[in-house]
């Protein structure tokens, strides 16, 4: 079956790993912020184990959106540096777009599909994700493996 890793956010999962933990969402949390669950077999995978322990220990890492948003902020994540960086990424894709459109490189639904791109803003992007929360929407491909279960901590 494997280890499996989630970030979660009010239930909303942010980032899923397999057999390996994200050292960048790990230097969100502490040692205090680590917490240890017994749960059975079929809570965590869904199905009776075949054999051997119907139980499993589940370890995890918890703390308040307060301190994870100071940690954020400590590190240099914050509004700020995601406009910068948003405003950055738009800027390359518009030198992208200019160097394609001088040289002819792009089909008309490239050029339609650039235009909507390069029409986004951050603004716009906010209140769009605030929705996708809301609707406990996820991005999930039809050649990937079921979303994870949930274990609450």
């Amino acid at each position: 079956m494997g280890a499996y890793a989630q970030l979660l956010v009010d239930g909303y999962s942010f980032c899923e790993t397999k057999n390996h933990v994200d050292p960048t969402v790990m230097t969100l949390f502490r040692e205090s912020d680590r917490r240890c669950v017994e749960r059975t077999y079929a809570e965590v995978y869904g199905e009776e184990p075949q054999e051997g322990n119907p139980t499993v220990v589940c370890f995890g890492y918890a703390n308040t959106a307060r301190n994870i948003r100071q940690r954020l902020d400590v590190m240099g994540f914050s509004l700020a540096g995601v406009e910068r960086d948003f405003r950055a990424v738009m800027g390359d894709e518009f030198e992208r777009f200019a160097d394609e459109a001088k040289d002819g490189q792009f089909s008309q639904s490239h050029l339609e599909e650039q235009i909507y791109l390069l029409s986004l803003s951050l603004e716009a992007y906010i209140p769009a994700f605030e929705e996708i929360r809301k609707r406990n929407l996820h991005a999930y491909c039809c050649t990937d493996s079921p979303p994870l279960r949930i274990v609450h901590l």
